[in-house]
């Protein structure tokens, strides 16, 4: 009988892992929270100004090699960073191909069914049953949907992030103060860096700015309302251009809660439950970062295919 898998999280550490198994010959099933697949490789579309607001590119290609053939993965600028086409989402469309995908769907909890697992859902249902589980969220999440494993649990506890808050403006056609270079790192206490949208490849032509806070400021006023970090960024942007931005044709601020980590969980040949084939992967769980997802997600899977005795 096909041994069954369900992956918690659409991004790129769960898409992984789900390759991974899928191509184990275990049948894969994704579910995410989110509307849309990514996670953190979030790309906003607003009356045609596009934003990667989320992971703005990618230092290496290294794992996403399939995308880069497809196309999907280009690099550009003198960084010499990678970019997905046409938009950073596309990667984990590229990476979600032949899977079953549920968007929109939370999870309140994973539970032991018998000899299987189960989900408790948000809205009081639960999922149908499973032989193995990866989690893939936060580690402050994961450690409340995976109360009933406590080695994992409380390894999650030991993981830290640090918050951010970014921001996305889209200006009228006449504006040209936007920076040449598609990354503009500063020295200023709100602003980090600055990303010019139509300066990356194959994006909308419409000025477009996405900025992050630096990461200080943003622990210590992640519970702003939104429009104010916006007002606070806009002025520090006009400060670091030296011209006063104009009215915006769109803005929006968004909070990231879990942007980017202080401290891993150290864990690095992955961690499954002992008493369950439960793993966890992502950027918190051995190494920070799209690499340190990438290595967590394949330790998942074989962990997992361990257990499993496959």
């Amino acid at each position: 009988m096909v041994k069954k898998a369900l992956i918690i999280g659409s991004g790129v550490a769960g898409l992984t892992a789900a390759r991974h198994l899928s191509d184990a010959g275990l049948e894969v099933t994704v579910i995410d929270k989110g509307y849309k697949l990514g996670g953190r490789l979030a790309t906003r579309t607003k009356q045609g100004y596009q934003f990667d607001h989320g992971t703005p590119a990618l230092e290496t290609m290294a794992g996403f090699e399939s995308a880069v053939a497809a196309g999907v993965l280009v690099q550009a600028g003198p960084e010499g960073a990678w970019y997905g086409q046409p938009e950073m989402r596309s990667l984990c469309h590229h990476l979600a191909q032949g899977l079953s995908v549920t968007q929109a769907c939370e999870i309140d909890s994973v539970l032991v069914a018998g000899h299987q697992l189960a989900c408790r859902l948000k809205d009081g249902t639960q999922t149908d049953t499973f032989d193995a589980v990866v989690c893939t969220a936060p580690a402050p999440q994961a450690a409340i949907l995976l109360s009933a494993f406590d080695d994992l649990a409380a390894l999650a506890a030991t993981a830290d992030y640090a918050p951010q808050w970014t921001a996305m403006f889209g200006f009228g056609q006449g504006f040209s103060a936007l920076p040449e270079a598609v990354y503009t790192a500063t020295d200023h206490p709100v602003l980090a860096g600055m990303f010019s949208e139509p300066a990356k490849p194959g994006r909308p032509p419409l000025p477009a700015l996405t900025l992050q806070a630096g990461m200080q400021w943003s622990a210590d006023n992640i519970e702003l309302m939104p429009d104010q970090a916006l007002d606070a960024l806009q002025i520090a942007c006009s400060e670091v251009l030296g011209v006063e931005l104009p009215a915006p044709a769109y803005a929006a601020a968004h909070r990231w809660r879990y942007a980017r980590i202080r401290k891993t969980a150290g864990a690095s040949a992955g961690a499954i439950a002992s008493q369950a084939p439960v793993a966890v992967a992502g950027d918190w769980v051995s190494y920070p970062d799209v690499a340190g997802s990438l290595h967590s997600a394949a330790a998942a899977a074989q962990l997992i295919l361990a257990r499993l005795e496959i």
